[in-house]
């Protein structure tokens, strides 16, 4: 699956590209095309560049969706805060 992203991502490239560190955009394919020899560590280091250099790290996470805190505040109704303050003799403090 890693190397299809990683075609998908590099087709201006040619289907018939060779391992290549000529240009920065082809010297980025190659670090990022999962080879039959790659330790599973290797893989993933492999996978967290692609997807961390091409700013796909977005894929690994659920998009959030919030309000703005204005209008959140406006609609709520908070209640009184109480602050307690405690006070201690120093000479009955253990030495």
């Amino acid at each position: 699956m890693q190397n299809r992203l990683v075609r998908q991502e590099f087709s201006d490239l040619g289907n018939d590209w060779e391992p290549d560190t000529s240009t920065p955009r082809s010297s980025l394919r190659t670090a990022c095309t999962h080879e039959d020899g790659d330790s599973a560590i290797m893989t993933l280091v492999r996978m967290w560049f692609f997807f961390g250099c091409l700013r796909k790290a977005q894929d690994f996470q659920a998009p959030l969706y919030g309000e703005p805190v204005a209008s959140y505040q406006e609609r709520v109704t908070f209640l009184p805060q109480v602050t307690l303050y405690f006070q201690q003799d120093l000479s009955a403090t253990p030495k």
